[in-house]
């Protein structure tokens, strides 16, 4: 998360974010992709962060599209 709220300091976006769902049967290892963005737009990057309230606050606050 630390890595995330540098970037946004730092000017990057969060342009979306992707639901990513543990294999099997518990739910340990739920969690999102983020796909960020610079300022001037040319550059991306993608981050994954568990699925914690923390990170559920943050997509909310931002009002990070989910994607399909």
């Amino acid at each position: 998360m630390n890595k995330i709220k540098k970037a946004m300091r730092q000017g990057w976006m969060i342009l979306e974010a992707t639901k990513v769902l543990a294999r099997g049967g518990n739910d340990q290892g739920r969690g999102y992709v983020l796909t960020l963005s610079n300022p001037t737009g040319n550059l991306q990057r993608a981050y994954f962060l568990p699925g914690s309230t923390e990170t559920e606050a943050l997509l909310a606050s931002e009002r990070v599209p989910m994607a399909p």
